[in-house]
């Protein structure tokens, strides 16, 4: 299941990015854009108050 992961890049974002387990501990990191800039359909706080991906 990919996972929603937010980061700052040298001070600037933060942006979010889709990451999915690709086996063998590597990752496949897909660029989704500036956090302000998504959809907040993309994004369901759980439990834990993290975001995880909706769809």
């Amino acid at each position: 299941m990919p996972t929603i992961v937010q980061r700052e890049v040298n001070g600037c974002g933060p942006y979010a990015y889709r990451v999915t387990y690709a086996g063998d501990g590597e990752q496949d990191w897909e660029y989704l854009g500036r956090v302000d800039e998504l959809p907040t359909s993309l994004f369901v706080e759980d439990v834990d108050g993290d975001c995880e991906e909706v769809a």
